[in-house]
């Protein structure tokens, strides 16, 4: 009898455990499913690369309007990258290289946000994966909350089939569509001139456009480009190391980049949590997401 108690005992037991794992199972999954989608909140550890400034003894850059940075940028000095606000007006923050989430980025746009800067989305287009799935990440990536500037498509490759510029043109033109329905205005087109020239003209003519050129103030047929990225070798306060430079040409402005007020009043499903979403608006999170844009109050 003894024997059998302590063997009912121990199935108990053995049974307790098991609904104890389920039950934490069950509560991962709910948590996961609720958790915020925005890697903003993120939380990374104490960065101190680099340990020195490399620029040091260099003059700093004046006449800009803005920057890029990334985790390339190791920690960055935000107390000191204040002192640049005679100059500074936007920075652009990424959030995704071509493979793989940027890991500062979390860390930059909390340090942004205590700041007063404004924020918007940057996305590296990526012709290898399919238009759907890019659309789906990046909006469960950025950060709704904050988002007070147009999301920005970065268009600098073709696919590796090489399947040519019409293609090309078609999945970013639908892309950008879906961008437009999802925040309510039209997207910033982000490429170099030659590409530009060569692969997305004229079809974004008619688009705010950001192009880049590190020789000349760039110059497309018919169009007018409201931001310039001038160069890769800035040297600002409280960056260590070189970054891009920004400029806003042929009159453009803030203006040009912020999200219209009417546009902001639009909720889109794209926004609820999955477990609310209609199984036809399911679409698997595996897409390359690039920068975040932010601009100075």
């Amino acid at each position: 009898m003894k024997k059998r108690a302590s063997g009912n005992k121990f199935l108990k037991s053995l049974l307790l455990l098991c609904l104890i794992s389920i039950c934490m199972g069950a509560g991962f999954i709910v948590w996961d499913i609720y958790k915020p989608k925005t890697a903003a909140l993120v939380r990374v550890p104490h960065i101190i690369w680099p340990d020195s400034d490399r620029n040091e003894g260099k003059p700093f850059t004046t006449g800009f309007d803005g920057i890029d940075i990334s985790a390339h940028q190791g920690r960055i000095r935000w107390d000191s990258l204040e002192k640049a606000k005679p100059w500074l007006y936007i920075i652009y923050v990424r959030a995704r290289g071509r493979k793989v989430q940027d890991s500062l980025y979390g860390y930059n746009m909390k340090q942004a946000h205590s700041r007063g800067f404004k924020v918007g989305s940057y996305h590296f287009f990526n012709m290898n994966f399919p238009v759907e799935e890019q659309y789906r990440m990046f909006t469960r990536m950025t950060d709704h909350e904050h988002q007070d500037l147009r999301p920005v498509i970065d268009v600098e490759q073709l696919s590796l089939a090489d399947e040519g510029n019409e293609h090309l043109k078609d999945s970013v033109m639908r892309f950008a569509r879906l961008l437009e329905k999802h925040f309510g205005c039209r997207p910033v087109i982000y490429s170099n001139q030659n590409f530009y020239r060569k692969y997305l003209w004229p079809e974004f003519n008619r688009y705010p456009l950001w192009i880049a050129n590190y020789s000349r103030v760039p110059m497309v047929k018919d169009t007018r480009p409201v931001l310039w990225q001038r160069g890769d070798t800035g040297h600002v306060h409280g960056i260590w190391t070189y970054v891009d430079i920004d400029q806003f040409i042929n009159g453009g402005s803030l203006q040009d980049l912020l999200i219209p007020d009417y546009a902001r009043r639009t909720i889109h499903i794209d926004l609820m949590p999955d477990y609310f979403r209609p199984k036809s608006a399911g679409i698997s999170p595996q897409a390359e997401v690039s920068h975040l844009m932010i601009g100075l109050e």
